[in-house]
C-alpha cells in the first residue's frame, strides 16, 4: 500500500542519519583532530538530539499512517458490507469499483473494469446505467437522483437496477458516485403478483358472470314457462267454454296473443343478442329527421299510455335535424325505453320525451316519474343479464336484456346512451347522435312504415306490461 511505502523511505533515512552519527563519531575518535572535548561533547550530543527529533518524526508519522490505514480499511469494509455495488465514475471512465460492482458486470477483478468507459457497458440503445444522470452529475445539472435501469451483463443476462447517482468532489474536480442495487428477483416478484391478481380479477370476473348467467337462464325458464302456461290454460278454458261467453273469448284470445308477443319478443332478443356478440348483427344507416322519427314512434304509444293511466308528452326545440340512423333499431330502442317508462311508472304519473338542439349533435330525452332506480343499480342496468329485481315474486316481468340490447343498438348507430336517476322520483334515459351532413344532391329517406307494422312491434315490445 502506498502508505507504507511513505513510511519506510522514512525509516531508510532515519537509519542513513543514525549510520552517518555513528561514522562521524568514529572518525573523530580515530583521528583525534585538535578540538577540545567540550567540541566534541556537542558534536555527539548535537548528533544523539538529531537522531531523536527523526526517530520521534518517524514515530509520530507512523502514527498518522497508521490511523490513516485503519480510517481506510474501516471504509472499505464499511463499503463491502453495504448491501448496494459502488462504483465511481470522471468523465464516463471508472476510476473506482468495489467487488459487488465487479461481479455485478460479469466479472471478476476491479482491473476489468477500471479506467474503461462506461459505454463499453452499455449493451442497449436506451441511456441504461444512467449514463445521461451521470453526465447531468458531472455537468452539476439538475437531475433525478434515483432511477431504475435495465442492461444486459458480459454473458447477455437481463439486469434490472436501481441507480442512486450523485457528484462527488476529487482533487478540486468533480466524479460521479454511483450506487447500483439489483432489484431484478423484486421487479420479477412484482411482475408475477401483478400477473397472479389480474389472473385472479379474471376469475372473480368469470365466476360473476358465471352466476349472472346462472341467475338469467333461471330466470329465462320462468319468462318461457309463464306465458307458455298461460297459453295452455286459455286453450284449454277455450275448448272447454261454450259460445255464449263470447266476451270472455275475445279476452282470453287477447291473453292468447299478448303471451304470443311476449315469447316472440324473448326469442327476437336472445336471437339478437347472440348475433351481436358474433359480429353478425348488420345496421343499414339511412339519413332521416330524426325528430319526425322519434315523434311518430311516440304517437304510436299514445292511446296504449293513457288507457294505462299515464300522461304522454312529447316536445322539441327543432323541427329537423338529420343523422344516420336506422329506422327498424331505433324502434326498437324508443319502444323498449318508453315500456320501461310505462312498466315502472304508477297511475297518475308522466312520460316525457324532449328532443334537443345541441349544434353537433340532437339529445333525445325520455324521463319519466316512475320509482327510479337506487344510485348503487344505476351502474348495472345496461349489463347483459342483469335485472335489479332478481326475485320471481318481482312486480314485472323482464329478461333482463333488452336494456343491453337497447345500448348495443344505439352504440352500433354511432351514438351513446346514458342513464339518470333518482330513486323514488323517477329515471331519466339520454340519448346523443352526431348530426349528419347532407349534400343538396341528397334526399332523405321518407318514413313510410304501414300502421299496421306499426302496432305489431308495439305489441310486441310492450307485451310484458
Amino acid at each position: 500500500m502506498k502508505l507504507h511505502k511513505i513510511g519506510q523511505r522514512q525509516l531508510i533515512v532515519f537509519n542513513i542519519i543514525n549510520c552517518l552519527a555513528i561514522l562521524v563519531g568514529l572518525i573523530l575518535y580515530l583521528c583525534r583532530i585538535n578540538l577540545n572535548d567540550t567540541v566534541v561533547i556537542g558534536i555527539v550530543i548535537l548528533l544523539l538530539v538529531s537522531n531523536i527529533l527523526s526517530l520521534l518524526t518517524i514515530v509520530k508519522e507512523r502514527s498518522y499512517i497508521k490511523e490513516i490505514e485503519d480510517k481506510l480499511e474501516m471504509l472499505e469494509a464499511i463499503i463491502e458490507a453495504a448491501p448496494n455495488a459502488v462504483f465511481v465514475h470522471k468523465k464516463l471512465n471508472f476510476i473506482y469499483a468495489d467487488s459487488k460492482a465487479v461481479e455485478l458486470f460479469g466479472f471478476k477483478n476491479p482491473s476489468e473494469i477500471v479506467g474503461k468507459p462506461v459505454d463499453d457497458f452499455v449493451k442497449l440503445n436506451t441511456e441504461v446505467i444512467g449514463k445521461e444522470r451521470m453526465e447531468a452529475a458531472r455537468e452539476q445539472r439538475e437531475f433525478e437522483p434515483l432511477v431504475e435501469e435495465m442492461f444486459f451483463k458480459e454473458n447477455g443476462e437481463e439486469v434490472r437496477l436501481e441507480l442512486f447517482c450523485t457528484p462527488i468532489k476529487i482533487k478540486d474536480s468533480v466524479s460521479v458516485l454511483v450506487l447500483c442495487k439489483n432489484i431484478t428477483e423484486k421487479k420479477r416478484i412484482l411482475e408475477l403478483e401483478k400477473k397472479i391478481d389480474e389472473e385472479e380479477k379474471k376469475l372473480i370476473e368469470k365466476i360473476e358472470h358465471d352466476k349472472l348467467k346462472d341467475e338469467f337462464f333461471s330466470n329465462l325458464s320462468h319468462e318461457l314457462r309463464t306465458p307458455l302456461t298461460i297459453i295452455l290454460g286459455t286453450i284449454q278454458l277455450l275448448e272447454n267454454s261454450s259460445e255464449s261467453h263470447v266476451q270472455n273469448q275475445a279476452n282470453r284470445y287477447k291473453t292468447l296473443k299478448q303471451n304470443g308477443y311476449r315469447l316472440l319478443r324473448l326469442v327476437n332478443n336472445l336471437l339478437d343478442i347472440t348475433k351481436i356478440d358474433a359480429g353478425y348483427f348488420d345496421i343499414h344507416m339511412e339519413k332521416h329527421n330524426i325528430v319526425s322519427v322519434v315523434e311518430d314512434i311516440t304517437s304510436s304509444v299514445v292511446d296504449y299510455v293513457e288507457n294505462k293511466g299515464l300522461n304522454i308528452e312529447f316536445d322539441t326545440e327543432v323541427e329537423e335535424k338529420i343523422v344516420s340512423c336506422n329506422l327498424d333499431s331505433m324502434d326498437r330502442i324508443i319502444l323498449n325505453l318508453l315500456s320501461n317508462a310505462v312498466k315502472f311508472t304508477p297511475k297518475g304519473g308522466g312520460i316525457f320525451v324532449h328532443i334537443f338542439d345541441e349544434v353537433d349533435n340532437v339529445k333525445i330525452v325520455i324521463k319519466d316519474t316512475g320509482i327510479g332506480i337506487k344510485e348503487e343499480n344505476i351502474d348495472l342496468i345496461f349489463d347483459r343479464f342483469r335485472q335489479v329485481d332478481k326475485s320471481f315474486t318481482r312486480t314485472h316481468e323482464g329478461s333482463g336484456i333488452g336494456l343491453s340490447i337497447v345500448k348495443s343498438l344505439v352504440e352500433m348507430q354511432g351514438a351513446t346512451i346514458s342513464l339518470s336517476s333518482e330513486y323514488g322520483k323517477g329515471s331519466e334515459f339520454i340519448i346523443r347522435f352526431p348530426v349528419a351532413n347532407i349534400s343538396t344532391s341528397e334526399s332523405l329517406n321518407t318514413i313510410m312504415e304501414k300502421e299496421d307494422y306499426i302496432k305489431e312491434k308495439i305489441n310486441i315490445e310492450f307485451s310484458d306490461i
